[in-house]
Protein backbone atom coordinates (compact mmCIF):
# COMPACT_ATOMS: atom_id res chain seq x y z
CA UNK A 1 0.00 0.00 0.00
CA UNK A 2 1.40 3.45 -1.24
CA UNK A 3 1.21 6.09 1.42
CA UNK A 4 -0.60 9.19 0.80
CA UNK A 5 0.12 13.11 0.62
CA UNK A 6 -0.65 13.21 4.33
CA UNK A 7 1.30 10.18 5.62
CA UNK A 8 4.50 12.02 3.25
CA UNK A 9 4.01 15.32 4.51
CA UNK A 10 3.79 13.93 8.18
CA UNK A 11 6.72 12.22 7.90
CA UNK A 12 8.59 15.06 6.25
CA UNK A 13 7.96 17.17 9.26
CA UNK A 14 8.91 14.37 11.58
CA UNK A 15 12.49 13.97 10.03
CA UNK A 16 12.75 17.77 9.27
CA UNK A 17 12.22 18.47 13.07
CA UNK A 18 14.49 15.27 13.84
CA UNK A 19 17.74 16.32 11.36
CA UNK A 20 17.04 20.20 10.66
CA UNK A 21 15.94 22.50 12.97
CA UNK A 22 18.05 25.28 14.67
CA UNK A 23 16.68 23.33 18.27
CA UNK A 24 18.55 20.40 17.22
CA UNK A 25 21.62 21.66 15.99
CA UNK A 26 21.89 23.89 18.83
CA UNK A 27 21.41 20.65 21.40
CA UNK A 28 24.55 19.44 19.55
CA UNK A 29 27.16 22.73 19.27
CA UNK A 30 25.93 23.84 22.57
CA UNK A 31 25.34 20.63 24.91
CA UNK A 32 24.79 21.46 28.40
CA UNK A 33 27.35 21.80 31.15
CA UNK A 34 27.70 18.47 33.01
CA UNK A 35 26.79 18.43 36.71
CA UNK A 36 27.24 16.26 39.92
CA UNK A 37 23.79 15.14 39.54
CA UNK A 38 23.08 11.60 40.97
CA UNK A 39 21.62 10.64 37.33
CA UNK A 40 23.73 11.68 35.06
CA UNK A 41 22.25 12.39 31.84
CA UNK A 42 23.03 9.91 28.64
CA UNK A 43 26.11 10.49 26.67
CA UNK A 44 25.12 11.76 23.41
CA UNK A 45 25.08 10.21 20.04
CA UNK A 46 27.99 11.52 18.22
CA UNK A 47 26.58 9.76 14.93
CA UNK A 48 22.82 11.44 15.00
CA UNK A 49 24.81 15.14 16.24
CA UNK A 50 27.09 14.82 13.10
CA UNK A 51 24.10 13.89 10.95
CA UNK A 52 22.32 17.00 11.99
CA UNK A 53 25.09 18.97 11.33
CA UNK A 54 26.12 17.70 8.01
CA UNK A 55 22.40 18.29 6.75
CA UNK A 56 22.31 21.75 8.42
CA UNK A 57 25.12 23.07 6.64
CA UNK A 58 23.91 20.69 2.92
CA UNK A 59 20.92 22.90 3.46
CA UNK A 60 22.43 26.24 2.43
CA UNK A 61 24.20 24.43 -0.57
CA UNK A 62 20.77 23.11 -1.25
CA UNK A 63 19.39 27.03 -1.16
CA UNK A 64 22.05 28.15 -3.42
CA UNK A 65 21.49 25.69 -6.07
CA UNK A 66 18.29 26.28 -6.41
CA UNK A 67 18.71 30.09 -6.43
CA UNK A 68 21.41 29.97 -8.89
CA UNK A 69 19.30 27.44 -11.36
CA UNK A 70 16.32 29.86 -11.08
CA UNK A 71 18.41 32.93 -11.76
CA UNK A 72 17.98 34.50 -8.26
CA UNK A 73 21.12 36.42 -7.51
CA UNK A 74 19.35 38.26 -4.55
CA UNK A 75 18.77 34.47 -2.54
CA UNK A 76 22.52 33.84 -3.73
CA UNK A 77 23.01 37.19 -2.47
CA UNK A 78 21.77 36.66 0.96
CA UNK A 79 23.39 32.91 1.29
CA UNK A 80 26.79 34.38 0.66
CA UNK A 81 27.60 35.36 4.29
CA UNK A 82 26.79 32.51 5.95
CA UNK A 83 28.97 30.67 3.40
CA UNK A 84 31.38 32.57 4.68
CA UNK A 85 31.49 32.06 7.93
CA UNK A 86 30.84 28.75 7.18
CA UNK A 87 34.21 28.59 5.99
CA UNK A 88 36.57 30.65 7.67
CA UNK A 89 34.53 28.28 10.90
CA UNK A 90 36.26 25.23 9.01
CA UNK A 91 39.34 27.14 8.50
CA UNK A 92 38.98 27.59 5.03
CA UNK A 93 40.32 31.12 5.09
CA UNK A 94 40.62 31.90 1.74
CA UNK A 95 37.37 30.57 0.18
CA UNK A 96 35.91 33.28 3.22
CA UNK A 97 37.96 36.07 1.72
CA UNK A 98 36.94 35.47 -2.03
CA UNK A 99 33.62 35.31 -0.86
CA UNK A 100 33.53 38.66 1.43
CA UNK A 101 35.65 40.24 -1.95
CA UNK A 102 32.60 39.53 -4.03
CA UNK A 103 30.06 41.03 -1.35
CA UNK A 104 32.07 43.91 -1.18
CA UNK A 105 32.12 44.48 -4.52
CA UNK A 106 28.71 43.57 -4.93
CA UNK A 107 27.38 45.87 -2.42
CA UNK A 108 29.78 48.92 -2.66
CA UNK A 109 32.44 48.75 -5.94
CA UNK A 110 29.82 47.56 -8.98
CA UNK A 111 27.35 49.98 -10.14
CA UNK A 112 23.50 49.41 -10.66
CA UNK A 113 24.32 49.20 -14.62
CA UNK A 114 26.95 46.90 -14.24
CA UNK A 115 24.74 44.20 -12.49
CA UNK A 116 21.98 44.74 -15.73
CA UNK A 117 25.47 44.17 -18.15
CA UNK A 118 25.80 40.89 -16.43
CA UNK A 119 22.25 39.95 -15.74
CA UNK A 120 20.89 36.70 -17.44
CA UNK A 121 17.42 37.38 -17.41
CA UNK A 122 15.92 38.51 -20.83
CA UNK A 123 14.42 42.19 -21.90
CA UNK A 124 11.67 41.27 -20.14
CA UNK A 125 12.95 40.66 -16.77
CA UNK A 126 12.21 36.93 -16.81
CA UNK A 127 14.83 34.20 -16.74
CA UNK A 128 14.58 32.31 -19.98
CA UNK A 129 16.80 29.57 -20.94
CA UNK A 130 18.70 31.45 -23.42
CA UNK A 131 19.67 33.57 -20.70
CA UNK A 132 20.51 30.14 -19.09
CA UNK A 133 22.72 29.08 -21.65
CA UNK A 134 24.38 32.16 -22.09
CA UNK A 135 26.34 32.46 -18.60
CA UNK A 136 28.41 29.53 -19.89
CA UNK A 137 29.93 31.45 -22.13
CA UNK A 138 30.87 34.57 -20.58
Amino acid sequence: MQPGPDKILWNTRIILNKYATLECKQMFTKPPKLTSSPNPSPKPDTVHANTVLLIWDLLYITELINAISAGDFGRVEDILPDLACMFCGAGSNNYSTEILHLLFNLKEVWTPEFASVISFHDQSGIYSELSFNQKYHL
